[in-house]
């Protein structure tokens, strides 16, 4: 069972020991391009916490789509700062991305981590309203 819920466990292009870390190793890289290349407002508040912050790419957008994207990494994991690597075919359709950044645990707990998503969601619903855009 716990294959199932272990996307590692599925790859077959490289040895399962090796995807986890090839996969830092590539978020990592493509997210610093990015951050690079793509114009962006980085470490936006969206609450009150240290950890609510989120990245703004596109904000001009010719879609008035805000696509968001919730940084992974099993809630334990991986950040907002590396996550970017999402961002520039999407900002190549015209969209505007948001990629959203939360506390990972043991920093805070699972009710902590909705929390913090939820705000996230509030200002991005506000953030677009005013812009209008949609999310």
């Amino acid at each position: 069972m716990e294959e199932l819920y272990m996307p590692s466990k599925w790859v077959v292009r490289v040895p399962v020991e090796q995807a986890v870390p090839l996969h830092v190793k590539v978020t990592i890289e493509e997210s610093k391009r990015v951050r690079s290349n793509v114009r962006g407002r980085l470490g936006v508040k969206y609450g009150p916490e240290t950890g609510d912050v989120v990245d703004m790419f596109n904000e001009e957008c010719s879609s008035k789509q805000v696509v968001v994207y919730l940084s992974g990494g099993y809630w334990q994991e991986l950040s907002g700062d590396i996550s970017a690597y999402t961002v520039a075919p999407l900002v190549s359709a015209g969209h505007c991305v948001a990629v959203v950044d939360y506390a990972r645990a043991p920093e805070q707990d699972m009710g902590g981590i909705v929390g913090q998503v939820e705000r996230a969601g509030a200002w991005l619903v506000r953030y677009a309203k005013e812009r209008g855009q949609s999310v």
